[in-house]
């Protein structure tokens, strides 16, 4: 499904039509080139897409928002061309434009009515705006084509905040033709469980999964509504019986793991951690969360074990190396804990290098940190800022203070 996109007010399905010479004009005089196309255009039709196209993106190309967003909405609804529409609906909504974004989208499927990106599309702005009953409408046009279809990215991100707006939209579904179908099921279950309907809502999921027994969204649904619910037992058996039923299913068997964690059962979930990866002994997610559970459990060669494999990960190298450091400081492996806290970069790097002043000190090596953190300068010339302050702070525990204010000074000249 192609990406979705949002909107703010619906205005019916008359769409705007503008001529090339107020078009053109809007916004592009204070720029001599753009003078210079608009002298070359203004008096042609939209019949030669590609050129307009042309103004359209050297108009975004110099700032000219306002006209590259006419110039699309027109090539939109005056071209049969898919591409055209995408792109025209793309910068509709990167610069916010939910009234363009919207007749587009409306034209689009007046004149495509069986072309499910352009009903997506429809329904996922009509939900943005508000527009209830035309989302709905749309949303039974795409389930009367592909009764199948997965709704979910409609609605993500533009669930309605307000309680009143969510009774709006429960309705709607409720009233629509395919209010049985379970993806519309689905979304009934999602709205009543934000409304605090948590027993209503695991009905509804019930119903949908007794249609699709092997949706992965509805077992999760059904799951997390049995933990809003709390009743621990149920969760434990519904999770159990969906992992038995999907052996092959690797998000519910780490929702699971997830779950037994959340509720301070480290031993069962390493239990099912283990589990999933004696079958899928790849499932990098598995390995890391199977660490740190063994870190927590004081199971560090195991931990080890498990971590030593992410480390030509392009996921979860940085996280690796940093929880093998933290395993071996656990173990009172300093040294081999300075080694990995020195592989570590990324979003982890200031923390492990604090992490490692730290063991420096422990160890009454404080002088060694300096050299290092000297180096790092090199190394992390990006991180300069951070290694001068560190430094400084050394200096200071060692009561050197004049030459923790001369590094300061030096810091405050390079950088």
């Amino acid at each position: 499904m192609r990406q979705l996109y949002r909107r703010k007010h619906f205005s019916g399905k008359t769409i705007r039509r503008y001529s090339t010479t107020i078009l053109l004009l809007g916004s592009m005089s204070s720029y001599a080139s753009a003078q210079t196309i608009h002298e070359m255009y203004a008096d042609r039709s939209f019949e030669n897409a590609l050129q307009q196209s042309m103004v359209a993106e050297f108009s975004l190309a110099y700032d000219d928002i306002a006209t590259a967003l006419h110039n699309y909405t027109v090539l939109a609804i005056r071209s049969n061309s898919t591409t055209i529409k995408q792109r025209a609906l793309d910068v509709a909504l990167e610069y916010n434009d939910l009234q363009a974004a919207l007749d587009i989208a409306t034209h689009w499927v007046e004149q495509e009515p069986t072309d499910v990106p352009a009903l997506f599309y429809l329904s996922h702005i009509a939900l943005k705006t508000h527009e209830y009953e035309l989302a709905a409408t749309t949303l039974d046009k795409i389930l009367n084509i592909d009764p199948t279809a997965d709704l979910e990215e409609i609605l993500a991100g533009i669930a309605p905040e307000q309680p009143q707006d969510r009774d709006i939209l429960l309705n709607a579904l409720r009233a629509s033709k395919e209010k049985n179908n379970p993806s519309i099921l689905a979304l009934i279950a999602g709205l009543e469980a934000q409304n605090g309907l948590y027993e209503q809502a695991l009905n509804n999921i019930n119903r949908a999964l007794r249609k699709r027994t092997k949706s992965t969204s509805f077992i999760l649904m059904k799951a997390n509504l049995l933990i809003a619910l709390q009743d621990d037992e149920a969760t434990k058996d519904w999770f159990a019986k969906a992992s038995r039923r999907n052996k092959d299913n690797l998000d519910i068997r780490l929702a699971e793991a997830r779950y037994y964690i959340q509720i301070n059962e480290q031993k069962e979930a390493l239990s099912k951690l283990e589990s999933i990866i004696k079958d899928h002994p790849d499932a990098q997610e598995a390995l890391f969360i199977a660490g740190l559970t063994s870190i927590d459990l004081k199971q560090y060669e195991k931990a080890e074990q498990y971590l030593v494999d992410l480390r030509t990960s392009a996921k979860y190298q940085n996280e690796a190396y940093y929880y093998l450091a933290i395993n071996a400081q656990r173990k009172q492996h300093y040294e081999t804990a300075k080694a990995y806290y020195r592989l570590v970069d990324g979003s982890l790097y200031i923390t492990s290098r604090r992490n490692m002043i730290a063991i420096f000190d422990k160890q009454g090596q404080l002088n060694d940190a300096l050299r290092f953190l000297t180096q790092e300068r090199v190394n992390y010339p990006q991180h300069a800022s951070f290694l001068y302050q560190a430094q400084a702070d050394i200096l200071k525990k060692m009561n050197n203070k004049k030459a923790a204010l001369a590094l300061l000074d030096e810091a405050i000249k390079n950088l």
